[in-house]
C-alpha cells in the first residue's frame, strides 16, 4: 500500500506540473467578426497597430466597384510598407484561376505590399492575418467580395503568446514561397 500511495503521490506531482506549467488556463479576450464587419474590423486594427502585419490567405481578389473594398484598398496602400502576403496559387483550380491569384499578387506588389505566391506544392486554405502586438484574425473569410457580402463568415481576433507559433507558420511559408512577377 506505501507503494501504491507513493506511485499516485508522484502521478499527482506530474499532472499538477503538467497543468501549471503547460495547460494552465490564460485568459485571452476574443472577438467574434462576422464576414460583413471584417473589411471595416480589419481597416481599424491595421491603422491602430503599429509594426508588420503579415497575412495567409486562400482567396484575394477585389472588386473595387464596392466601397468598402475601395476604402480597404486605400487603407493597404497607407500600410502597404508594413504588409507582407503569402496568398495560395490556385494551380490546382485551373490555369484560369491560377492566372487572376498572379493577376492579384501583381496589383499587391504595384500597391507596395510584398506579396508572394504559395509553394505549388500544397494548397494553403488558412485565413490570417498577424499583428506585430501578439494578435491575430483568424477565420473563415478570404479577402474576396464573397466573403465579405454574400457568405457567412466566422472570424476570431485574439491576442495571445500562441500568435508567436503562427508567425513561424508565415516565415515557413514565405520562405518557401515565390514571387508572382
Amino acid at each position: 500500500i506505501m507503494y501504491f500511495l507513493f506511485v499516485l503521490f508522484l502521478v499527482s506531482v506530474l499532472v499538477l506540473w503538467i497543468y501549471f506549467f503547460y495547460l494552465q488556463p490564460t485568459n485571452v479576450e476574443v472577438e467574434i467578426v462576422e464576414g460583413r464587419e471584417y473589411l471595416n474590423f480589419l481597416a481599424d486594427k491595421i491603422n491602430k497597430t503599429g509594426g508588420p502585419i503579415k497575412v495567409i490567405m486562400f482567396d484575394v481578389w477585389f472588386n473595387f466597384s464596392d466601397p468598402s473594398m475601395k476604402n480597404f484598398e486605400n487603407v493597404l496602400k497607407l500600410n502597404s510598407n508594413r504588409i507582407k502576403i503569402i496568398v495560395d496559387d490556385g494551380n490546382y483550380l485551373g490555369k484560369t484561376e491560377m492566372k487572376k491569384r498572379i493577376s492579384v499578387c501583381k496589383y499587391l506588389n504595384d500597391l507596395g505590399i510584398e506579396t508572394k505566391l504559395d509553394s505549388s506544392e500544397y494548397l494553403t486554405h488558412a485565413k490570417v492575418v498577424i499583428f506585430s502586438n501578439n494578435c491575430a484574425l483568424v477565420g473563415s473569410s478570404n479577402w474576396n467580395w464573397y466573403s465579405f457580402n454574400t457568405n457567412k463568415e466566422i472570424n476570431v481576433f485574439f491576442c495571445s503568446d500562441k500568435v508567436e507559433e503562427l508567425e513561424k507558420l508565415f516565415e515557413s511559408l514565405w520562405n518557401e514561397g515565390r514571387s508572382c512577377l
